[in-house]
């Protein structure tokens, strides 16, 4: 495993997850929106 390579993975996978998590979010309140 290349050092540099695992220093710039981090943040980026970091972000990806970050994404994830707040798509994630906004799903679940425009479902609850159309529900309620």
């Amino acid at each position: 495993m290349d050092e540099s390579l695992y220093l710039l993975g981090a943040p980026v996978a970091f972000i990806l997850v970050g994404l994830i998590f707040f798509v994630v979010i906004e799903l679940r309140i425009k479902m609850l929106k159309c529900r309620g």
